[in-house]
């Protein structure tokens, strides 16, 4: 096997790490020193490295990407009483080892440890250095995976699938009620029969009422699983919340009422958004809590004082969103009756909660389809990358839909989406997504397959929201490459992929290959859509950035309760937060994730005669999902009922016209 071949079928890579000699500028006594990469760590006196020992990370295609190895120095102070002294560390970032031979020496510097990367912006580690503590002498040895262009080619599972549909579900209850009539009607014959007590009491016993229950317990909500359920209802509350009469009446009020509501909770949910996502990082972030809450405070005052990064390309023709905007009922109804609930288009929790099928029999009530046309359906509880789903004949278009469910808790989302990358089709994708969409891929699609034979029909419309939409993106592309497959079969096939407030799962060359079948909706802000890890660690450098910026420069009263951001002082500050995100923006250092497809995005732009006027562009993924802008817009924005205004208010604009 060729090098070439042997470093693509690598699943891990590897770093070995000899430590040659240790240069310091300071005295020690008894030095130490502890090597970490993730959750791997070496200990190793200084005296036992001369020796040649060599120390070796297991480093995956993500680690390759994001990782850095840390050298820590420690002196032993020898005192039982006292802890040992942290001399200064030295930092080796993974992602530019790909520059260098695969074994080589080099001197790496060790600085204190607040020059770290974990505790200052790289401006401010350029302006903060002046003397090192001292240097190692390191001989690195490192061999890392390389993406391959030829991925395995997908198989379907030809295993016949067991669907679910609610007419099958319905003819299993009738017959289970069937079953249950005869069994008291006989039970009530024998009653009459039996006259000796022991035998009386002994046919009681056998058909007594705990079999009934159990024969009835699939056909109705066990009062158990009524409570489970109220946690995903907690849950899902985070994401969207019931609007009033009022607010779907007014528009006006609406708009008003969801911003008022998200501006009074809206910093306190980013900073517990922002410290539960860095806390999945993992080592490198050494900033207290009030340094956190302090620098994002500072943070969105520096994105509340920019344009907003718009492409101004107006959509003015209506064909072009029409599809979307149909398609967008079916992929937020895959929330079930809970989720339709929380949305206002529900007929009441206590009603839909202890009704058979309910959430069948919501989509089709929602969708106002024949229960023939729900083809399969499962629901599942809450689990991010093996989602629940539907599939509906849609008569109108002549189409079979898919529709994938995103995840019920916004922060669960959020935590999900800040997960591995993998290598794939020459790029990179999102773990979690690509898993889910092979799932998908073997185990779903030979019933998409099955079902448009059956109904002759000539498209295949797959849609999803938050997550849900990464994965129908993602699935899409799989699709694709099994054109052909379909085309042979079914005269002038066409697939679709609808995604609303989708997620990033895809590297950018990826995201954009199939603008032509793949369109995704954004509105204003959503973090969803700008999110993955590479653009959390520039929010990482820009919340240091933002904490150098304000030290000694203004108060914490000013940065926490002050509105008033003018001045000498503030624009120091906004100049050198500034100077940091042009460097991250320039920077390859942290690889993104993007939104897949055609890109259209909302934006809320009011004219003098049409103060709620919503307008819809198109867009780039650079554009949407570049970098996370912290304002406390963010979440609000990834609201499920943004799209049912915002389809509305786009379509109206667009036939009002006036567009400049």
């Amino acid at each position: 096997m060729s090098t070439s071949q042997s470093l693509q079928s690598l699943t891990l890579g590897f770093v070995k790490i000899q430590i040659l000699d240790c240069l310091l500028n300071v005295k020690v006594k008894q030095s130490y020193i502890i090597l970490t990469l993730g959750d791997q760590q070496h200990q190793s006196s200084l005296e036992d490295c001369k020796k040649g020992k060599v120390f070796q990370f297991n480093v995956t295609f993500h680690a390759q990407l994001f990782g850095t190895i840390q050298i820590d120095l420690f002196d032993n102070s020898g005192l039982f009483y006292s802890t040992d002294k942290h001399l200064g560390r030295t930092e080796m970032r993974l992602g530019l080892l790909k520059h260098m031979p695969p074994s080589f020496t080099s001197y790496y510097e060790i600085w204190d440890k607040t020059l770290s990367s974990g505790a200052s912006s790289s401006v401010g580690r350029e302006r903060t250095r002046v003397n090192n503590i001292g240097a190692f002498h390191l001989q690195i040895e490192h061999q890392f995976i390389q993406p391959s262009t030829d991925d395995t080619v997908l198989t379907m599972n030809t295993v016949p699938v067991t669907v679910t549909n609610l007419i099958k579900e319905e003819l299993s209850v009738a017959e289970t009620k069937r079953h249950l009539k005869f069994s008291r009607e006989r039970k009530e014959k024998q009653r009459k029969q039996v006259k000796n007590e022991d035998l009386k009491e002994r046919v009681l016993d056998q058909y007594s009422e705990s079999e009934e229950e159990d024969i009835m317990q699939p056909l109705a909500c066990k009062k158990n699983e009524i409570a489970e359920t109220d946690e995903e209802d907690e849950e899902f509350g985070e994401m969207v919340s019931a609007p009033s009469n009022n607010e779907v009446n007014d528009d006006n009020e609406y708009i008003d009422d969801s911003m008022g509501k998200s501006e009074s909770k809206g910093k306190d949910q980013v900073i517990k958004m922002i410290g539960k996502l860095m806390a999945a990082f993992g080592q490198g972030f050494e900033l207290t809590y009030m340094q956190v809450v302090s620098g994002l405070s500072v943070l969105e005052k520096y994105f509340d004082n920019l344009p907003r990064e718009r492409s101004w390309n107006l959509v003015r023709d209506l064909s072009e969103i029409e599809m979307a905007s149909r398609f967008w009922k079916f992929s937020v109804a895959s929330y079930g009756w809970k989720g339709l609930n929380f949305i206002g288009k529900g007929n009441g929790i206590l009603s839909d909660a202890i009704r058979e099928h309910s959430d069948a029999k919501s989509i089709i009530e929602y969708l106002m389809i024949p229960k023939e046309d729900l083809l399969a359906y499962e629901f599942r509880s809450a689990e991010a990358f093996r989602p629940s789903y539907f599939i509906a004949r849609d008569r109108f278009t002549n189409s079979i839909v898919l529709s994938i469910r995103g995840t019920m808790s916004l922060m669960d989302t959020l935590t999900d989406l800040v997960c591995e990358y993998e290598p794939w089709k020459g790029g990179f994708v999102h773990s979690g997504m690509k898993h889910s969409a092979v799932w998908f891929f073997q185990y779903v699609v030979p019933q998409l397959k099955a079902f448009m034979n059956e109904h002759e029909t000539s498209s295949l419309i797959v849609v999803g929201h938050s997550l849900g939409a990464a994965t129908a993106a993602i699935l899409t592309d799989m699709l694709i490459d099994h054109l052909k497959e379909f085309q042979e079969k079914i005269e002038g096939f066409n697939l679709k992929c609808f995604g609303y407030a989708p997620a990033c799962g895809l590297s950018l060359e990826l995201a954009e290959k199939h603008k032509d079948v793949i369109q995704s909706f954004v509105f204003a802000d959503d973090i969803a859509s700008k999110m993955s890890y590479g653009s959390m660690m520039d929010v990482k450098e820009l919340i240091i950035a933002s904490v150098e910026a304000a030290r000694n420069t203004v108060s914490a009263t000013e940065i926490l309760l002050g509105s008033k951001v003018q001045g000498e002082s503030w624009q120091r500050i906004f100049e050198r937060i500034g100077e940091v995100r042009k460097r991250l923006s320039n920077g390859k250092d942290n690889p993104k994730l993007y939104v897949a497809g055609q890109i259209y995005q909302f934006w809320a732009d009011p004219i003098s005669s049409n103060k709620n006027r919503i307008v819809v562009e198109k867009t780039s993924a650079e554009l949407v999902s570049n970098e996370v802008v912290v304002k406390k817009s963010i979440l609000a924005d990834h609201l499920p009922t943004n799209f049912d205004l915002a389809f509305y208010k786009a379509r109206e604009a667009i036939m009002l016209g006036g567009f400049k």
